[in-house]
């Protein structure tokens, strides 16, 4: 029923706790794929030795996205899960995605609940998660994507699926993850969902997610993002209100990621992501609006935060 797809960077360290939790699971995958993405340690040869019977691809070095896409390419299964180097799974995990997918027979993707975690296993913060029995069935994939709740190392996707929104975008490498997840949900309204939580995924130097980065960076990544996201929806056919709270999604974390800059001139120019938002859902951003384009609103608040002590 899965192919599993593991993309792994120096991951020699670490690999074999995320095999060995693929390899617990009560219902176990049809094939496991190792995309070794030019490793510069030993990471080919402790696959090998240790899990002969994981199919292991190597190539250059070209990120996560061309390491999930090759091993994308190379799944014979109808449904396609995946799980970074350094994640675990709950023995139960594939079984749960197995129960939300039957729960939702029409999904084309499905996810269960996750934990965040440091290093040492301290919980940093759970995703959705209900109280009381678990459940199974459907949600929107729209409401789960920009709340936050859907993360690669516990979601899987029809293979199929990948040949209309197309696969990981190889041209960032942050953020390939929630275009994907942007285009299937413009793509596919329902998501199977499962609120036990399943999936773990570690936050550390080094790790395939990283947010220690230059502010620009992601403003730059998340611009890139809403113009591939507005293209796809040039495409297809899509309900313009989803489409809406899509790209007001996107302008509020451009808008968010330049605030991060503390720089005025850049969050100038930047203005017309403003006038996107929804402001009656949002009205801290028209607030915002008004700073830009009217200078002397903008010193009139500094002087008062000047005054109160506070810059």
């Amino acid at each position: 029923m899965f192919s599993v797809i593991i993309p792994a960077y120096n991951a020699a360290d670490k690999i074999v706790r995320t095999l060995q939790s693929v390899f617990s699971q009560t219902l176990l995958p049809t094939e496991v794929i190792v995309v070794n993405d030019g490793s510069k340690d030993n990471t080919s040869e402790v696959v090998k030795e240790q899990f002969p019977n994981v199919v292991l691809l190597n190539q250059k070095n070209q990120g996560p996205s061309a390491a999930r896409n090759a091993g994308i390419d190379h799944a014979n299964c109808e449904w396609v899960a995946f799980i970074d180097a350094d994640d675990v799974w709950d023995e139960g995990h594939l079984n749960n995605l197995k129960n939300a997918i039957e729960a939702v027979p029409d999904a084309d993707w499905a996810c269960t609940a996750w934990s965040c975690i440091t290093v040492k296993g301290k919980i940093i913060r759970n995703s959705y998660t209900l109280s009381g029995d678990v459940i199974y069935g459907a949600t929107s994939s729209l409401l789960m994507f920009v709340k936050g709740f859907v993360h690669t190392s516990a979601v899987c996707i029809k293979k199929n699926l990948f040949r209309q929104v197309g696969n990981f975008d190889v041209q960032i490498s942050h953020g390939e993850d929630r275009l994907l997840w942007s285009k299937i949900a413009l793509t596919s309204p329902e998501m199977a969902y499962c609120s036990r939580i399943s999936a773990s995924y570690e936050l550390a130097e080094g790790s395939l997610t990283n947010t220690n980065r230059d502010p620009k960076v992601g403003v730059e990544e998340a611009e890139y993002v809403l113009q591939r996201v507005e293209q796809y929806a040039e495409s297809i056919v899509v309900e313009r209100e989803r489409l809406n709270s899509l790209v007001d999604f996107w302008c509020q974390v451009i808008i968010s990621r330049t605030l991060l800059t503390a720089d005025l001139a850049y969050l100038s120019a930047k203005k017309h992501f403003i006038a996107k938002i929804n402001y009656r859902k949002r009205p801290v951003f028209y607030l915002l609006s008004l700073m830009i384009n009217y200078p002397s609103i903008l010193r009139f608040f500094k002087l008062l935060f000047q005054k109160a002590g506070l810059i």
